[in-house]
This record gives C-alpha cells, structure tokens and sequence, in this order.
C-alpha cells in the first residue's frame, strides 16, 4: 500500500492535514488507533484565538501570545499563526462549525486567561469535539482513506528517509507496511506519562517517542503544562471558560487562591500546587466555585456540568467542585520548521506532538485550538508537494524485519501486573521529580530510574498471546513510548538550569539571559538522551 501523504493521528491536527493535502490533490491515507471521533482533541473545551473584533489586531494577539511564551518562542511562528487565525476561524466557520454568535450575527468571543482582548471564539465548551467533527465531515468529502483502529509501533526509515510506517490492525494483529511519499505524524501529547493528568488512554507519547526513536529531534520538552482544576478522582478538567467568567479556587478556609501571588504567576496551577502542600487544601483538593447560573450550568456549561453531575453529581451552579493541578499538555516536542519539516527527511509533524515555537515557555488559553488548526494545514499542504514528487516506497525488508522482532516478544513469559507496575512506577516518578517542580537531585534520581525501569521493560513478555485484539501488545508497545519521551523531558529539564514560564527549577528560581536565549533540543543517543542547544 502506499499513498502520497500517510498521516498517523486522527484529531484535529491529523485531520486538518489530511483535508488540505487533498485538497491540493495528494492521495491521502490516515491511520489512527481509535475512532476520530474518540481522539483526545474532543476534550478540549476552551476555544480558538483570532483577532475577529472590531479594535482586536494580529499585533496584539502576537503580543500576548509572546508574554505568555516567555521569550521561548519562534517569533516568525508566532507571526504567522496569529495572522492567518482571522481566515482560519471564518473558514471553519463557513465548513459548518456552529460558534457563539453575538445579537448581532457576528462570532460571539471570550477573554481567555493570558489575553488581554476577548479573542476566543467556541462553541459553548464543546469547541474541540465540534471542530473536530466538522473536519471529520471534510475528510470524508474528500474521499481520505481511513486505518481505523491500526496501531503504528515504528516508522520506516530507509538511509536517513522516512518512507511510510509499520502499523498493526487491531482486530487481527497482522503487522503491515503502509509506503508514503511524505509522512506527517499527528498522534498527540504525552499525557499518559503524569498521574495525575486529564487524559484517559489515548496520550501515550505515540508521536514524540517514535519519532524520538527514528532520529528525528526533539524540542522545547522541558515545557509541561499543568491545568489547575481537575475534579477529585477523576480526569476531567474543569474548563477554562469558567476560569476566565470568574470562577476562583478556594482553599478549606475560603481563602482565595490565585497565580498572581507567586514569583512565576504564570502558573496557576503551580499556586494550586503549592496551597494544597502547605495545608490550604482538604484532601489533596481545592475548591472550584463559580457564580454561574443554572440556565448557563445547562447551555454554556453544559458538556462539563452533564459529565461533572455523572463522575461526580456535583453542579456547577452552586456546588464547590473539589479539584487539583495535574498535568494538561507538553508545548514543545518533535522539532519542526515553519511547514512542519522535522529533521528526519519526509517526516512532517502538527498538533501537540510538534515542537513549533508557537507557544514558548507558556501557552496562551485558546491557542491550542489554533496551534492544532494552522500547525495542520501547513504540514499537510508541505507534504502534499513533497509526497506527489516523490516517487519512493519503503522497502518490504523493514516489514520483515519488524515481524521478526514481534515474534520472540509474543513469546516471551510474561508476569501479571509487571507492564502495569512499570508504567505506575513511571507516571508517579515524572509528577514528582519532573512535574511542576524540579531540581538537580530529584532530575537525576528521575534518569537513572527511567534507565533502570527500561532495562526491566526490555525483558517483560506479554501474558496475552492471541493476536486478535490484542491490548495487552499495544499497551506493551506504548510503554517503550513513554519511556522515550520521558527520558528526553527529564535530559531537557536538567539542561535548563532556569525557571522559565512552566518550567520551574527550585534550584535556580531565576531566570537566565543565557539560558533564556536558546532552546533546548534533544535526540536519541546510543546511551541515552543527547542534549544541546539552538538560537531562539
């Protein structure tokens, strides 16, 4: 098989790609291991920035979007984005995406948290789902041939050439070779890899640590962002709508607590973090209060406040909703040009596992949305021309190889519960020693654990042989993911010997002029993550 553009990931970034390369005539084939519809892009509540109102400019979103970044980010991404936002959002509106409108027919916008206007346009709080629905609808008028429920292990690369991607179907187990001109890898954050954090099964570091594996670079990985609100025994953030109308966490003696209080504001969730430590919080948690209204809880509110009253039959329209930080989304990642060019030729990345710039240090409520709309669209209009020019297809010896290697693991003798300890093991080790506080000791403790928990990995088996639907090899295979993506984000957080936006080392509270002037950039090494730098 082989298409002119593979992309891998369904959500709204692999989406967007895949339309816009058909639309510019590139046959196009999507591989994702769940439903489009199931990606975790659905979840996202909080809308799209783009200068739509009347005194509201592209300078301006580029100037708040700077601040947020705190001096890490690519000011020609920057640029770029927030000017072409405005087209962007009246195209997905007139492809059929419902916004808010005010009285007056216009989009009805929001200020978000980190912009000074209001510049968000959503669709109640169900902006990602929705979005994401529309551009599934596009890609189905366009005829994109969809890998629903195929897994992708390891991408084919072929004398420094990214040739298409191994991918394993779900339902039988049968590994196969899926060719492309060009490749354009879509397949989300690490999420998976923090407990706590607001992803249920999908955000294993797919994107980020096959890439990481294949050669390709990695960026800006020591910038994890933690949400401040995520409700007690659960994964459900509460949305940043609600936060920018006036909702306030509030420790057990009703004390209000906010980001502007600490030295590195930018962070409410680490002012959360730290209120919960010193005793403000009752069992672990905050207090979200809001002064909602029943009428909004049930139009406005309605996708949190129906999911909120079935985890935990609270409302929001009067009920304080306990909540904590837990870690929200990764804003660098696999390290691209403007197009999404990465350093592995015929490799493109968008969406959260792409390293832009776009977001530096900290990223701006509402430009996530847009980061996964433009990152998409233009790596799959520069993979379209790549793909069509190419004339190349991998070789079936890599298929061979790679059946070779699943083979022994499917043999291997498994104990029940070791895969399972390995990944609790990991999850809590990256909360607290590369969550949202760092220092030296804790770093390092974190790497030569990492390095211990991927020599136990190399020997585990699976307990599941049948090859029908078997989870218990894609959960296998996700691990080593994680693993890879975790040691680049402990190596990039000890090379940042700062605190900058969500980055946060105690042991060098300040920022450096120095350090603050380059990005930290990571690749697989023979004996670990290899670290340098590059020029902001």
């Amino acid at each position: 098989m082989r298409y002119d553009v593979v992309v891998i990931g369904a959500g709204i970034a692999g989406l967007q790609a895949a339309v816009e390369a058909r639309r510019q005539g590139a046959s196009v084939a999507v591989i994702t291991k769940v439903h489009p519809l199931r990606s975790y892009s659905i979840t996202i509540q909080d809308g799209i920035n783009a200068a739509l109102a009347q005194g509201d400019s592209p300078q301006a979103h580029i100037a708040d979007t700077l601040r947020s970044g705190d001096g890490l980010n690519d000011k020609s991404v920057v640029e770029a984005y927030c000017a072409e936002a405005p087209a962007a959002v009246r195209e997905l509106y007139n492809l059929g995406v419902p916004f808010n409108l005010d009285p007056q027919g216009d989009v009805a916008l929001v200020k978000l948290q980190g912009s000074e206007q209001a510049r968000a346009a959503h669709v109640h709080d169900m902006t990602g789902h929705v979005l994401a629905q529309v551009l599934y609808e596009q890609a189905l008028k366009y005829e994109v041939v969809f890998f629903e429920e195929w897994y992708v292990p390891s991408l084919a690369v072929e004398d420094g050439v990214c040739t298409g991607a191994l991918a394993f179907q779900l339902s039988t187990g049968n590994l196969d070779l899926i060719s492309g001109g060009a490749i354009v890898m879509a397949a989300g954050g690490v999420r998976r890899l923090y407990e706590p954090s607001t992803s249920s099964t999908h955000c294993n570091a797919d994107g980020i640590g096959i890439a990481y594996r294949a050669g390709a670079q990695l960026v800006d990985m020591e910038m994890v962002q933690y949400h401040p609100s995520i409700i007690k025994a659960g994964r459900l953030a509460i949305s940043e709508l609600l936060l920018a109308n006036g909702a306030q966490l509030e420790g057990k003696d009703g004390q209000a607590v906010t980001g502007s209080a600490q030295p590195f504001g930018h962070s409410l969730a680490r002012a959360a973090a730290e209120a919960i430590a010193s005793g403000a919080g009752e069992d672990g948690n905050l207090n979200l209060k809001t002064s909602i209204t029943q009428e909004q809880a049930d139009t406005t509110y309605y996708n949190t406040n129906a999911r909120l009253q079935m985890f935990m039959k609270g409302n929001l329209a009067g009920d304080p909703i306990p909540v904590h930080p837990g870690m929200y989304r990764i804003l660098g990642g696999i390290a691209t040009d403007a197009s999404g060019a990465t350093s592995v030729s015929g490799l493109f990345a968008a969406g959260e596992c792409a390293g832009t710039g776009f977001h530096g240090a900290g990223a701006m409520d509402g430009n996530g949305l847009l980061a996964s709309v433009l990152s998409g669209h233009r790596a799959g209009s520069a993979a379209a021309n790549a793909g069509k020019a190419s004339t190349g297809e991998a070789s079936p010896a890599i298929l061979q190889e790679h059946q070779g290697k699943l083979k022994p693991l499917l043999e291997r003798d498994a104990k029940e519960g070791d895969l399972a300890g390995v990944r609790s093991e990991l999850t809590s080790l990256m909360h607290e020693k590369a969550g949202l506080s760092r220092d030296a000791a804790g770093l390092a403790e974190a790497a030569e654990k990492i390095a211990s928990l991927k020599e136990s990995y190399a020997t585990m088996g699976i307990p599941t042989k049948a090859l029908s639907f078997n989870y218990a090899l894609q959960q296998h295979l996700e691990t080593r993911t994680l693993l890879a993506a975790a040691e680049a984000i402990v190596g990039s957080a000890e090379a940042r010997q700062e605190s900058r936006g969500v980055h946060y080392r105690s042991d060098f509270p300040d920022k450096s002029d120095e350090a603050g002037s380059m990005r930290v950039v990571v690749e697989q090494g023979e004996g670990g993550p290899q670290v340098s730098s590059r020029p902001v």
